[in-house]
Formats: structure tokens, sequence, C-alpha cells
């Protein structure tokens, strides 16, 4: 009937973030958590980048039977892994962070590369 959590206050970029956590005080300081959040979110936005950039915000899979839905799902996976990696290497070539290259318009012009090419 109750759950009992706790607040963690963090900044970025002269901000107050605050998220609630039930991990245990013992086991996982206030950096622990704002660490294990911010990695959370990075994972969260790269479900974005694969849900709107690669699948058109399509809500499901198009597949029907269950190998062929693991088979759709490790492409999306090693396309977005090939996207984020030619991505990084631009932005390494033009010494930028590799955050700094946008999924979506890397993804656009991998695609229209993709269609001069053939």
């Amino acid at each position: 009937e109750t759950w009992e959590v706790r607040a963690v206050t963090y900044q970025i970029d002269g901000k107050d973030k605050t998220i609630f956590t039930s991990l245990p005080r013992e086991k996982f300081s206030a950096v622990d958590v704002a660490n294990l959040y911010h990695e959370r979110w990075e994972i969260e936005l790269g479900y974005r980048d694969i849900k709107s950039s690669m699948q058109n915000n399509a809500i499901t899979l198009r597949s029907k039977k269950v190998e062929l839905v693991y088979q759709e799902l490790w492409g999306l996976m090693l396309g977005y892994n090939l996207v984020r990696r030619e991505a990084s290497l631009a932005a390494v070539s033009h010494n930028r962070a590799p955050n700094e290259i946008s999924f979506k318009y890397a993804c656009q012009f991998i695609a229209s590369q993709l269609k001069v090419m053939s």
C-alpha cells in the first residue's frame, strides 16, 4: 500500500533536476543515482531515435512470427549502430563531439546517399 522513495536533486547546465528513486541509500549515493539516471536517459534517447528516425514513428514491428521479430530488432539495432558509428567518425573528422551530430540528420543523409549510390 505504500512505496518509500527518496528524492535526489542534482544540477545539469546550472539547472536543478530532481529524480525519485527506490534505490537504497546505503548502496547508491546521490551521485551514483544521478549518473545512473543520466546513462538511462541516453538509452531512452537512443530508443527515440530508432522509433522516430528509423521507423517513422511506427508503433509496432511489422513481423508476425517470433523469429522474424527478432530479425527485425537485430536489423534495427545494427542499423542504429552503423548510423551512430558514421556520425561519430564524421564528428571526429570535424573536431566535434559525437553527441553534437544529430542522429535524425545523419540517418537522412546516409539514406539519401544510399539512394544515389544505387
